[in-house]
């Protein structure tokens, strides 16, 4: 199929499972443990891409987590809450979809624009403005991520970069 792949996850059986599937398609594949996170982590996953394969052209930001919760639980007896989302479960999704995000955008908008290579940068938004009810933190960071495309695209034309795209 001719696709070059650079994958990052922080389940190495499953970065196994995927990689092993794409090379029994025909594709090339890389893959390295990282955690979206981790400035570190998503530059040397961008950098492994480079060094792979010459240059970086795609980069689809796309790791997520899911810590569903009513950011209050309200019990039907009493009308009293009886358990509230916390403070660590709203964070600990916004750090993963929201700034590790950020960090994968960030750092494959520097190596595209600096290699001057054609690029497009994919923020994944699943959820977009509509959220579900008990994903206050995951619809939060996904309606933010659907905005990013317009300021991206702003913030690279608007310094005259024309070879990367984001949608």
């Amino acid at each position: 199929c001719g696709v070059r792949v650079v994958l990052g996850d922080m389940d190495p059986k499953g970065l196994d499972r995927v990689a092993g599937e794409i090379r029994a398609a025909g594709g090339a594949v890389a893959a390295a443990k990282c955690n979206v996170t981790s400035d570190e982590d998503v530059a040397a996953l961008m950098d492994l891409a480079i060094e792979r394969y010459g240059q970086l052209n795609v980069a689809v930001a796309c790791a997520g987590i899911i810590k569903d919760g009513l950011m209050v639980n309200v019990d039907k007896e009493t009308g009293k809450v009886k358990k509230a989302m916390t403070t660590d479960q709203f964070r600990a999704v916004i750090d993963v979809n929201l700034v590790g995000a950020f960090i994968t955008v960030r750092e494959a908008a520097i190596r595209m624009v600096n290699g001057g290579w054609p690029g497009l940068i994919v923020p994944i938004s699943s959820v977009n403005k509509s959220g579900q009810v008990g994903q206050m933190n995951y619809a939060s960071a996904k309606a933010a991520l659907a905005l990013w495309p317009k300021m991206v695209v702003g913030e690279l034309q608007g310094r005259g970069v024309s070879n990367v795209r984001c949608v």
